[in-house]
């Protein structure tokens, strides 16, 4: 039986919802590891107050924090990230992780830079 954390996780980070793609996760002096994620491209401009900012970010991603379906611990400034540039097909780009934005219940938020 699953837990109410795992079905929130799959519910989250699975095939049926259509923010998840598929990306490329390499730790520092590993294998690359392809696990599901939520991605945001759309990053590099943030809204607060009314007022547009940039984010230091280029992409921000959302990961589960387990070793089978995820990663257990990001390391930033090592870990690269591969996914296509767009949702629908265009060209993978490699991004650094950046920083790790939070951790939460569902996973790691994660910070890129390519």
């Amino acid at each position: 039986m699953k837990t109410a954390k795992q079905a929130l996780l799959d519910g989250v980070l699975g095939d049926s919802n259509p923010f998840v793609e598929e990306i490329s996760y390499t730790v520092s002096g590993g294998e690359a590891k392809t696990i599901n994620a939520v991605v945001n491209r759309t990053a590099d401009m943030i809204q607060r107050d009314g007022i547009k900012n940039r984010s230091r970010y280029k992409a921000e991603i959302m990961i589960s924090h387990d070793a089978t379906s995820g990663i257990e611990t990001p390391t930033p400034k090592e870990d690269l990230v591969t996914m296509a540039s767009e949702r629908l097909g265009s060209s993978s780009h490699t991004y650094q992780l950046q920083a790790i934005i939070g951790k939460t219940k569902m996973g790691w938020w994660l910070g890129l830079q390519q």
